[in-house]
């Protein structure tokens, strides 16, 4: 069997019909992969009862409210600040 590997390095157009030959073979692979996966799922839908569900208190909201608002506050604060560092043009 002739060995294309064996030719590495030496021409140009072997290395060129290797990187080819290999790129096709992936893409050949993720080809046959994506039409399996989309298959799979249209064959067999994803189970939506076995999703499990949180109900956030009022309270819970509250906090993650005031918690962004509290950033909020202290991102404003430091973008009303001029910059302080020292200009190196003059």
């Amino acid at each position: 069997m002739n060995n294309p590997f064996k030719k590495w390095g030496y021409s140009p157009q072997a290395d060129w019909q290797i990187m080819f030959s290999i790129f096709l073979i992936l893409l050949v692979l993720a080809i046959v992969g994506s039409i399996a996966m989309f298959s799979l799922v249209q064959v067999k839908p994803l189970p939506q009862d076995d999703i499990a569900t949180e109900v956030l208190s009022k309270n819970a909201l509250h906090r993650a409210a005031l918690y962004y608002d509290e950033k909020r506050a202290a991102f404003d604060r430091v973008k009303a600040v001029p910059e302080t560092t020292p200009d190196p043009s003059k």
